[in-house]
């Protein structure tokens, strides 16, 4: 699944070479991607100016002169690519968007079809249903805010930050990644854990999502920028889906469990079991 530094790279290669371009058409393949009906609202979008491309959360925001704008929602294998016109489709492909006076055309495409495009308001997105609920932003965060957010909860810390409701942008991958590097038990719960070790992973955080963004992602099955590039944060990772490999800090086998039917991977050494 796309996570915050996939949903970054594709914004960030997108909004140069959208940016400022008007839209000439939408071709809708597979309506059901459409949340709440909004064909009338794409209509309403053609011959409008592209304002800016950018993230929120693990989604894609494409803000559009006018009163509505594009939010898509990658899931589990969606893809946000450019391709130029006499490329062909493929069955996967669900949703195309032409621009007037370019040779190139953004293309929707998801092989399972858990991706979604919705319409927001472009005045203030987060009014809409999908962006309100969000967290602060994994990469904006302070720190004394996180551990504020953090450090009174009962949960398991893994699955905190998971929890887009409290910090947005995490997933499965970067989760295991972040708290390996802050020698962090998954199964620790907030409330059991220093200020120290919060501020630990917070920092973790950050440095794991800024690596995964430099490195342009992290292409485990599907994931590709806007040009179709894949990226190489995978040949980086430290523990996710390195079960029975050597831990690259200690030598110790990684093994892997499920924390509420999500893959978990650790190294129990470097991640030592709290007690209770």
């Amino acid at each position: 699944m796309p996570e915050l530094p996939e949903a970054e790279v594709i914004a960030r290669s997108l909004n140069p070479k959208i940016r400022g371009l008007t839209i000439g058409s939408f071709k809708v393949f597979y309506p059901a991607i459409l949340r709440h009906d909004r064909n009338a609202d794409l209509q309403s979008l053609e011959k409008q100016r592209i304002r800016l491309v950018q993230r929120r959360g693990k989604m894609i925001l494409i803000k559009i002169e006018g009163a509505w704008s594009l939010l898509f929602h990658l899931k589990m294998t969606g893809q946000l690519i450019l391709c130029h016109h006499p490329d062909p489709l493929d069955k996967h492909m669900h949703l195309c968007i032409s621009f007037e006076g370019n040779a190139r055309e953004l293309r929707f495409r998801d092989v399972r079809k858990f991706g979604f495009l919705a319409a927001v308001p472009t005045s203030n997105p987060s009014l809409s249903s999908y962006l309100k609920d969000l967290g602060p932003d994994a990469l904006k965060i302070e720190s004394g805010r996180f551990v504020e957010l953090l450090q009174s909860r009962r949960g398991r810390i893994k699955s905190l930050l998971l929890n887009q409701n409290i910090i947005a942008g995490i997933g499965n991958i970067y989760a295991n990644e972040i708290l390996f590097r802050a020698n962090i038990h998954p199964c620790s719960s907030a409330v059991s854990l220093s200020e120290g070790d919060l501020k630990r992973v917070w920092k973790s955080m950050r440095k794991v999502l800024h690596d995964a963004i430099e490195c342009r992602g992290s292409s485990i099955q599907d994931f590709v920028d806007a040009e179709g590039q894949k990226g190489k944060f995978q040949t980086n990772h430290s523990v996710y889906r390195r079960n029975s490999s050597p831990c690259l800090a200690c030598g110790n086998t990684i093994h892997r469990f499920l924390i509420n039917g999500r893959s978990t991977f650790i190294c129990s050494r470097c991640q030592p079991l709290p007690h209770s």
